[in-house]
C-alpha cells in the first residue's frame, strides 16, 4: 500500500516551509484562522502543523489506506476542509470537506465515486478527532478555513511532483512493510530523525508485550525512522563541504544505524533493503 499526506499551506501574507512531515500525506496549506485569543495566528499555524501529524490523526490516515487498498492501490486525491479545533481539549469539530478533486492525471478534476467515499470518511474521521494529545488546545475557538490534504502515491511520478512544493513529505504506507511502512522525500534531517527514533524506542520498550498489536505498529515506527535515518545519514555523507573527520564520523553513525535497522527488523520479520 503506498501513499503519501503531504501537510502544506499558504497564509497570502505569510510565506512559511510546509510540515517536514507533511503526513503521507496530509498537504498542510498555512490555512486561515480566526477567532482565536491570546495567540498570534503564526502560533497557532505552527501548533496545527504539529498537531496533526501522522502520529495525531490516525483516524483520517485510516480512511486514506482503506480507500488505497480499495482501489486496486491507485489513485490520488485533494480535499479542501474547513474545520473547527474547540477551544480547551483542541477537539475537531463542524467538519466540512468544501471540495475533493481526482488529481490522478495531474489535472484536478471532479472526485469519482471512491473519492466521494474518501471525503465521507474524513468527515467522520476529523469530527471524531482531537488534536489536544498533538499540543494544540487554543484558549478560544480557532475555526481553518482552506485545510488542504492530498492524498498521492509512492509513484516516482508523484514523488517529483511532490518535492516542488514541499521540503519533505511523508510516503506511505507501502505494500512491502519491509521496506519502511512510511518515510519521507527527501529524508527528514538528521537532528529531527534521532529525536524521533528515541521516542519510537521508548515508547515500544514501554508497550505491553502482550499487546501484539501495538508492540508490532511502536517497532514497525521504530524500523521505518532508522530506515530513514540511514538515508539521511548516506546522503549528508556525499556533502562536498562536509570535513574528512566528519564524513568519518557520519559513517560510523551510519553503519549504527543500519545496524539498529537490521537489530529492529529481525524482530518484525523483515530484511532492510539492500543498499
Amino acid at each position: 500500500m503506498t501513499k503519501a499526506l503531504r501537510l502544506f499551506g499558504k497564509l497570502a501574507d505569510l510565506a512559511t516551509r510546509a510540515w517536514t512531515v507533511a503526513l503521507p500525506m496530509l498537504l498542510l496549506p498555512l490555512p486561515l484562522l480566526a477567532n482565536a485569543s491570546c495567540t498570534s495566528r503564526q502560533e497557532l499555524v505552527a501548533q496545527l502543523r504539529v498537531a496533526t501529524g501522522q502520529d495525531q490523526i490516525p483516524k483520517v490516515l485510516a480512511c486514506w489506506e482503506s480507500t488505497f487498498e480499495a482501489a486496486g492501490f491507485t489513485g490520488e486525491y485533494l480535499a479542501v476542509i474547513d474545520f473547527t479545533v474547540a477551544a480547551g481539549s483542541g477537539q475537531v469539530r463542524d467538519v466540512v470537506v468544501r471540495e475533493i478533486l481526482d488529481t490522478s492525471t495531474g489535472k484536478p478534476e471532479p472526485a469519482d465515486e471512491m473519492g466521494h467515499e474518501l471525503s465521507d470518511c474524513l468527515v467522520e474521521a476529523l469530527n471524531a478527532s482531537s488534536l489536544g494529545p498533538g499540543g494544540m488546545s487554543p484558549s478560544g475557538d480557532v475555526h481553518v478555513i482552506g485545510f488542504r490534504l492530498a492524498f498521492t502515491d509512492a509513484s516516482q511520478k508523484a514523488r517529483a511532483a511532490a518535492s516542488e512544493n514541499a521540503a519533505s513529505i511523508l510516503i506511505g504506507p507501502r505494500a512491502d512493510r519491509c521496506k519502511g511502512l512510511y518515510d519521507h522525500e527527501p529524508p527528514q534531517d538528521a537532528a529531527t530523525l534521532h529525536q524521533e527514533l528515541a521516542e519510537a524506542q521508548a515508547k515500544a520498550a514501554r508497550t505491553d508485550s502482550t499487546d501484539l498489536s501495538h508492540k508490532a505498529r511502536a517497532l514497525q515506527r521504530s524500523y521505518d525512522i532508522a530506515l530513514e535515518l540511514s538515508a539521511r545519514l548516506e546522503l549528508d555523507s556525499h556533502r562536498e563541504d562536509l570535513a574528512e573527520a566528519g564524513r568519518e564520523r557520519l559513517f560510523e553513525e551510519l553503519e549504527r544505524t543500519r545496524s539498529l535497522a537490521t537489530d529492529i527488523g529481525t524482530k518484525i520479520g523483515c530484511v532492510p533493503p539492500a543498499r
